[in-house]
């Protein structure tokens, strides 16, 4: 008997960008359905989103394929790195700090898009399940403004990082 193979960081790193690419298309089809509410594409991206960001730490050896397993929130730790060394890549000599900043507080966003992500009880709205809000109503994903990321729409910035995001999984997915 031969001994098991391994598969490497740089193997699973491609593996989530290719998955994080199908997720970032679903998104986009479902943000297209104006019949579909806004959490379908939100969870999408939520999870487009922190695959990105599990095979951009992977790819830079940060992680490691156990540790990829192990939590939800890695946009806020990892889109900030992965957006700058994007637009450097791009020729970009800096990002405004504006900029970052509105990276950071969309990442943070996508980040509690997830049920498993609540901020110790804060923040109970996710794009999966019905929670209870502060004042004892249930309240439903489906109906839920998710204001938080308004700046996904309409916005230069917005745009750009959903540019930036497919960019990124594209070049993860090729190992480059």
């Amino acid at each position: 008997m031969g001994a098991t193979r391994v598969s490497s960081a740089d193997e699973w790193s491609r593996a989530f960008a290719r998955q994080a690419k199908a997720d970032l298309a679903a998104r986009e089809t479902l943000q297209d359905n104006s019949r579909l509410p806004r959490c379908e594409e939100l969870h999408c991206l939520q999870m487009a989103v922190e695959k990105l960001a599990k095979a951009y730490q992977l790819a830079a050896g940060t992680i490691g394929p156990n540790e990829v397993r192990r939590s939800h929130a890695y946009a806020e730790k990892a889109l900030p790195g992965l957006y700058r060394e994007a637009m450097r890549a791009r020729g970009a000599r800096g990002v405004r700090r504006w900029e970052m900043e509105a990276v950071r507080r969309l990442a943070r966003q996508m980040d509690l898009l997830h049920p498993a992500v609540d901020d110790g009880g804060a923040r109970p709205d996710n794009t999966e399940y019905p929670w209870e809000d502060g004042s004892g109503a249930v309240q439903t994903p489906a109906e839920w403004k998710f204001d938080g990321l308004s700046a996904l729409y309409g916005r230069s910035i917005g745009t750009k990082l959903m540019k930036v995001l497919q960019v990124c999984a594209d070049d993860l997915a090729d190992g480059t």
